[in-house]
């Protein structure tokens, strides 16, 4: 799921699917990755959504949330890596 260097940057409007993929990646040696990727293109997204007259404040809701649930699954593996850590310490 990570970003092959060189590639072309992906569409902002896929977020809801890379999203998706990182809340249920099972590997949590990709989840940083997945969890990046999404983040990266929610950022293009919400930047090309600030540029826009029409009202998207469903989508840039939308997009809040999501940023604040893979901050939460982020520090939710962070603490299991840190106790599995000290269970084999």
């Amino acid at each position: 799921m990570g970003k092959i260097l060189g590639s072309p940057p992906k569409s902002p409007h896929v977020w809801p699917g890379l999203y998706q993929a990182a809340l249920l990646e099972p590997d949590s040696t990709k989840l940083p990755d997945c969890i990046a990727e999404a983040e990266e293109v929610m950022g293009q997204r919400a930047r090309e959504l600030s540029q826009k007259l029409r009202d998207n404040s469903e989508e840039e809701q939308a997009l809040d949330d999501a940023r604040y649930v893979l901050n939460a699954l982020r520090s939710a593996r962070r603490t299991s890596s840190d106790a599995d850590y000290e269970e084999t310490a």
